[in-house]
């Protein structure tokens, strides 16, 4: 690649000789115009990067007020987008591997400031950290994406529960009503038809409750503060109900959640979570614990069972997928911590504030 306008460079190094060096090395490469800035320390260092953009950071990490990988890790929190080379002595190569770890793009020895390979690391180094910073705006624009539709996917959820609720249900809980008063006033004048009345009362009611099951599945969790304990409640409740597991809600204190979005991703990680133990895990007892940790709201579900394959597949790791995705779409953090016959413990916290901001859905 041939570059027309200089690369500005900044070398954060205490030593003139190295210095000068590095600058003459570069003078004698074809089609590469540079401008070379340096500071012997990293304070002024960091200052520099703070008042001016630079192409790329040739950076010592033993300098009079700074030594080791901080060095690399303060230079990357001022300037993120920056690469980074970090120029190094032969025997501290462990620590200069370490820092292409941490934030550098690549390193050079300063016995071999050759300038052909010094140019072509910075290049190297340079186009890296375009792909790089690409690559992470795709992601986060595909993440806000996912986040969008998700958001709709939510508000039409919620608005088909409602109709549901508005509509069908109130017409269903009005026929009910009316068939129910048929059958009381047939009882005595015509006893066959009655029955036959009777078994609308009834067919109504089973329909009534279909619909109520229709609209919990789609909004589970009410829209109040208090909301995500009683659904829960009601998950683990009606679970136990279905299977000869012991399962327990433990929520030794109030935690309420005013987001609603917040707390349904919340109560469907639970839900994820409890069908997995329940239908993999062959436990005898699954606890569901819901609390305050510190400026965090923390939601774990435990099982005493046989324990999970991380890198298993089909429904249980697809299951984990869609619940560190749910985590993401709140900034929570999601642990899955599984031992063989030991239980799986699936944990999930998020930062109060997330829990408390007022819904945008």
């Amino acid at each position: 690649m041939v570059y027309h306008k200089p690369i500005h460079i900044l070398a954060i190094e205490d030593s003139e000789v190295d210095i000068h060096r590095l600058s003459a090395a570069l003078q004698g490469v074809e089609q590469f115009p540079f401008e070379l800035s340096f500071e012997r320390r990293l304070a002024s260092g960091l200052v520099s990067l703070a008042n001016a953009t630079f192409d790329v950071v040739l950076l010592d990490l033993i300098l009079p007020d700074s030594a080791g990988l901080e060095t690399v890790e303060r230079v990357h929190r001022v300037a993120p987008h920056t690469p980074i080379i970090v120029l190094t002595h032969v025997d501290d190569e462990l620590n200069a591997v370490e820092a292409v770890r941490r934030g550098a793009q690549d390193y050079l020895f300063k016995v071999q400031l050759d300038g052909l390979l010094v140019s072509r690391a910075i290049r190297y180094a340079m186009e890296r950290k375009r792909v790089e910073r690409a690559l992470n705006e795709s992601i986060d624009a595909r993440r806000e994406l996912e986040s969008e539709v998700l958001r709709i996917s939510t508000r039409e959820q919620q608005r088909i529960s409602q109709d549901l609720h508005d509509s069908v249900g109130q017409q269903l809980t009005g026929l009910s009503y009316l068939a129910r008063s048929l059958a009381k006033h047939m009882a005595d004048t015509s006893p066959s038809q009655a029955a036959d009345a009777q078994m609308i009362v009834e067919g109504l009611q089973s329909a009534l409750t279909e619909v109520r099951n229709a609209i919990r599945g789609l909004a589970p969790v009410e829209f109040d503060s208090e909301g995500l304990m009683a659904a829960i409640n009601q998950l683990v409740t009606t679970t136990a109900a279905r299977c000869d597991t012991l399962c327990q809600f433990v929520c030794d204190e109030p935690v309420l959640i005013e987001n609603n979005t917040t707390a349904t991703h919340l109560f469907r990680i639970a839900q994820e979570a409890l069908h997995n133990a329940v239908k993999h895990s062959q436990a005898e007892r699954i606890l569901v614990h819901l609390r305050y940790a510190g400026d965090h709201v923390v939601l774990q579900v435990s099982d005493d069972g046989k324990g999970l394959t991380m890198h298993s597949g089909g429904e249980s790791g697809l299951g984990l997928h869609i619940m560190h995705y749910r985590a993401r779409m709140i900034d929570a953090t999601l642990d899955v911590s599984s031992n063989f016959k030991q239980g799986t413990c699936v944990t999930c916290s998020v930062k109060r504030e997330v829990a408390y901001v007022d819904d945008d859905i």
